[in-house]
């Protein structure tokens, strides 16, 4: 669902006008919605143990064009049924207009309108009507609104049932900031669509049960006013303050020759182009696949991850791009993690980097031929029979070995000389050495063709090895997910930055907050941006996707058009968490999805799988693995939601899934 910012809202009212729908028929029709919104929850007082036989209504009115709909709805719930309570609350100086003309209607059929300052919060129903769409935090709200937004917290304090008119008084609702005494609705009426700030926390922790009312007009309208929007209407909304004379942004790092950057408008600071990404999206983008597929036609994943102490990021990244479905997952790692991630998934491919141990003056032994020589001392055919010990593995070679063997642990003019003791080989100690950056070139390059996706990063480590690895991960053609060390690298070296700009194919880079203003310093954008702007000038100056992964995860392309995420909770506050959200993404990119869709499909599956499995293990308790599991269960309902659309043929219906952590 594409959102609205404040312009375009501005803008869709004033092209209903001039398609020939009255603003004052489009202030009823949003009365009418708030209206029913009110009788349908009616009943929650016998719920919460009130024994009142009529709810009483209190609907607090500002001085905006939410007023207006405020006195539309008062007039309906009294007409509807006459032994309401109701009794609206106002400025000391109501509006004019049609919002006058409104609040007279309201008069002449008997509601009474009482001075906002002399509200009294109480436990009953309240509609808060007192800041709209126009609210901006730089303006000082007066003694009289504060005072309001005072008493409406102490009415929810009171268990008031707050029912927002079109967003919660307070939210700015173009970057989702709110007002300090902005209070939290149990339910919100929006009117055709969700407004960006709703969507963006932390507003959207304040919306409640949101409903979207398309006013009694059909979709199609909504539909033709975003062609023409697209088309030429934005063009004057452009010209507003908030475009990038002053965003931060080098516009000299922008620049990019790829098919995949962002061309045309300029940067913004409120970016317009926003949508949401939901349960249909994906029930729609990630159908059931067909039952003739075999794994070479469900993608080839080539994952760069696991060094020493932290196979766990590895292991977790690679099950989570086989349980999107890809066919093959290719694992290169260091030999120290290789027998672990092994045994607990021997489904993956893997490719180890051969390390050259110099332990004689011409040439050196790689690890394969010490394993070769360990096994003949074990059967007794070497040489000379010598002792392994149970614990960490230690060789004792034996004193005499001749020259011509060209076996010896050390050079063959000290092998006379040496005592036992000077040819003991620690083998632990080899094992957990580090390939060098060649030896991963080596392992992985055998590859290039067959890959159809990349990933880089998930417990890879940093340093000189990891900015080889992705300099020449930079130079291939398949689609690259950038994640973890790797982005590191990437914010310590501009000439990485620069190939990442030169880059024909599809990349993207999935940055947490800390990761994302390490990058925006490098790129030198000012991160005091809105967290909308901090997105879309990433991915304009990095020039390919970016997931800034938080609170409503936001999936920006380099075209800055953006996806706000719906799923996902504070159960994924978890290490490793990132590590299945990278695995995803990528193991959706191998099975040749483009990155319009596999980006935030993969965002999304993450946060539901978090959900369900907050909900079964409560968010305390809640690790990566359990999310682990539960993105299977997500996919079966997925897939069972879309067989079922299928047969009815009908409106697609949304599967049972619930959150419990808000």
């Amino acid at each position: 669902m594409r959102l609205l910012s404040r312009g375009q809202q501005k803008a869709l009212d004033q092209f209903l006008v001039d398609k020939g729908i009255p603003l004052m028929l489009l202030m009823e029709a949003a009365g009418t919605a708030i209206a029913d919104a009110v009788e349908a929850r009616e009943g929650v007082w016998e719920e919460r143990g009130t024994r009142k036989s009529t709810t009483p209504i209190d609907l607090l009115v500002g001085p905006g064009m939410n007023g207006g709909d405020l006195y539309v709805a008062a007039r309906k719930l009294a007409s509807s049924k006459q032994d309401r309570k109701i009794r609206i609350w106002e400025p000391e100086e109501p509006a004019g207009g049609l919002v006058g003309e409104m609040r007279e209607a309201a008069l002449a059929v008997g509601i009474p309108c009482k001075p906002l300052k002399k509200y009294k919060p109480r436990g009953v129903i309240v509609v808060d009507g007192l800041l709209g769409t126009g609210f901006q935090p730089e303006r000082e709200l007066s003694e009289e609104l504060a005072g309001a937004l005072w008493s409406l917290a102490l009415a929810k304090a009171d268990h008031a049932y707050i029912i927002a008119c079109d967003l919660p008084s307070g939210v700015v609702a173009d970057s989702g900031a709110c007002h300090e005494l902005a209070v939290a609705a149990d339910e919100t009426v929006t009117f055709f669509a969700p407004k960006i700030g709703q969507m963006m926390s932390p507003a959207c922790q304040l919306n409640g049960e949101l409903t979207v009312s398309t006013l009694g007009f059909p979709e199609s309208l909504l539909s033709e006013f975003w062609e023409a929007w697209d088309a030429g209407l934005a063009a004057a909304d452009l010209a507003e303050s908030d475009l990038a004379e002053s965003d931060g942004v080098d516009q000299g790092t922008a620049s990019a020759s790829a098919t995949n950057k962002r061309v045309g408008k300029p940067l913004r600071q409120y970016p317009d182009d926003v949508y949401t990404y939901e349960m249909s999206d994906l029930v729609a983008n990630l159908a059931p696949v067909k039952t003739d597929v075999h794994k070479g036609s469900q993608g080839y994943l080539l994952m760069l991850a696991g060094s020493s102490g932290m196979a766990g990021a590895a292991r977790i990244a690679a099950e989570a791009a086989l349980r999107s479905g890809t066919g093959m997952v290719r694992l290169v790692c260091e030999r120290s993690v290789y027998l672990e991630l092994f045994l607990s998934l021997p489904s993956l491919l893997y490719s180890v980097p051969e390390i050259e141990y110099d332990l004689r003056s011409e040439g050196g032994w790689t690890f394969s031929e010490i394993w070769d020589e360990l096994d003949l001392i074990k059967k007794g055919k070497a040489d000379d029979k010598s002792e392994v010990s149970a614990g960490p593995m230690t060789i004792q070679m034996p004193e005499n070995l001749s020259e011509s063997e060209n076996r010896s642990l050390v050079s063959p003019e000290d092998v006379e000389s040496a005592s036992p003791e000077a040819a003991r080989l620690d083998a632990s100690a080899l094992y957990a050495q580090e390939a060098p950056a060649q030896a991963w070139l080596e392992a992985f390059l055998p590859y290039k063709d067959k890959a159809s996706a990349l990933l880089i990063g998930p417990g890879l480590g940093r340093g000189e090895r990891t900015e080889a690895i992705l300099r020449e991960l930079l130079t291939w053609e398949q689609p690259l997910v950038i994640d973890a060390d790797a982005l590191f690298e990437l914010a310590q070296s501009e000439s990485l930055r620069q190939a990442l700009r030169d880059r024909a194919g599809v990349t993207v880079l999935t940055p947490h907050g800390g990761e994302a203003e390490r990058l925006a310093d490098a790129y030198g954008i000012d991160w005091q941006l809105p967290r909308l702007g901090q997105a879309a000038a990433l991915a304009h100056a990095a020039g390919c996707w970016v997931v800034l992964k938080g609170e409503a995860t936001l999936t920006a392309s380099p075209a800055d058009r953006i996806y706000v995420n719906t799923s996902g909770g504070p159960g994924l506050a978890k290490g490793g968490s990132g590590d299945i959200l990278a695995g995803l993404l990528a193991g959706l990119l191998a099975q040749g999805l483009p990155p319009e869709v596999a980006a935030p499909a993969a965002v999304y599956w993450h946060g539901a799988a978090g959900d369900l499995a907050t909900k079964e293990m409560g968010w305390h308790s809640v690790t990566p693995l359990d999310t682990m599991i539960e993105i299977s269960e997500f996919m079966d309902r997925t897939c069972r939601a879309y067989l079922e659309s299928k047969k009815t043929r009908r409106k697609r219906k949304k599967p049972e899934y619930e959150p419990n952590w808000l």
